[in-house]
């Protein structure tokens, strides 16, 4: 994950520690857990800061958003996407929306767009 920031108990669906590149983006994840009601959940996170090395081993893009020093990215699935889809207007209260161009699959959703 990286240095940035976490609080305790705010564990992805893999159990790790969900890191985010400083306060404003930790902020805006949980404004976005209470526009929705609790229905967005850290579990339902299965990446969010990614050191270099791991950035590199997942074969990330060097300009990735999920990069240490940035760390405004995470992917997000289960009934949180479904949430975030459903309400964009308030994920975009909170600061998130989904990548311009991302055309993977899953959720991946990017902090101050």
């Amino acid at each position: 994950t990286g240095t940035g920031i976490t609080v305790e108990g705010l564990n992805d669906s893999y159990g790790r520690p969900v890191v985010f590149g400083d306060q404003s983006v930790l902020e805006g994840f949980q404004l976005l857990q209470q526009l929705s009601g609790g229905r967005v959940k850290a579990s339902d996170i299965t990446s969010s800061q990614r050191s270099h090395a791991h950035n590199v081993k997942v074969g990330g893009s060097a300009t990735s958003y999920h990069k240490e020093g940035s760390g405004r990215a995470m992917d997000i699935h289960g009934e949180s996407l479904k949430w975030l889809k459903a309400n964009p207007r308030l994920a975009a209260q909170a600061g998130w929306a989904p990548e311009p161009g991302y055309t993977g699959h899953g959720g991946h959703y990017v902090f101050g767009q």
